[in-house]
């Protein structure tokens, strides 16, 4: 049988080979360089806990990145100083589920080019659109505090910035990319003063079950992007 996964374990060890969840990598980053070296399609499974991540993380062409319990027991967070950088980079054909994207921050409100979850590799040429599932983007949340006070016209500066679900932009494409798109499947936008889907550029979001809570700007299309909502 020819081995396809690549299994993350908190108490895993990046010198391992991933192949097992007895031989686990401890990081997504390096179980996704392992992943590349697999037969494809190819996947990384992931067990519950806290991931402390770099960010930029780029998931080969119809390989899928997925939770093995779901978004409120595996968190993604960035690492400190790497808070405005996008966390997955999405190919043709790629799948991620089951995450909580945790201290990310975009870098902009009106021009927003980091600081998401999942968005598309510089460079790939879409021709199946990445899909996302069952994950949510909670940065700047404690449940412990109460909320800070509010003062939109000004950013919301008690607040601080919160970070993006998806970012569709085509202008980072392959310009013979035909099929632009991102399917969302229950990707919840819940981050204080941050934003949720942003399509742009001539790219567009598809997103199903899409509830919002929190948001800055929750469905945001802008320089010609399209955003259908389902449910």
């Amino acid at each position: 049988e020819t081995k396809r996964e690549i299994y993350v374990t908190m108490d895993g060890d990046n010198e391992n080979d991933g192949l097992s969840p007895e031989s686990a990598v401890a990081s997504i980053e390096r179980a996704i360089q392992r992943m590349e070296l697999l037969p494809k399609p190819a996947a990384t499974k992931v067990y519950p806990g806290d991931y402390y991540e770099n960010g930029e993380m780029i998931v080969p062409e119809g390989c899928a990145v997925r939770s093995t319990s779901g978004q409120f027991t595996t968190n993604i967070i960035a690492k400190e100083g790497r808070e405005q950088t996008n966390m997955l980079l999405l190919n043709s054909g790629t799948y991620v589920k089951g995450f909580t994207f945790r201290n990310q921050q975009v870098d902009s409100f009106e021009n927003p080019t980091k600081g998401f979850g999942v968005a598309f590799a510089p460079g790939a040429r879409i021709r199946r659109s990445p899909y996302i599932r069952d994950c949510s983007q909670v940065s700047g949340f404690d449940p412990e505090n109460i909320a800070a006070p509010l003062d939109p016209a000004n950013g919301n500066p008690a607040v601080g910035k919160g970070g993006g679900v998806i970012l569709a932009d085509r202008a980072v494409l392959d310009p013979n990319t035909t099929y632009p798109y991102m399917l969302a499947f229950g990707a919840t936008p819940r981050t204080p003063n941050g934003l949720g889907y942003v399509a742009r550029n001539g790219a567009g979001i598809n997103g199903i079950s899409s509830l919002t809570i929190f948001s800055r700007i929750a469905f945001y299309a802008i320089d010609g992007g399209h955003i259908t909502l389902n449910n």
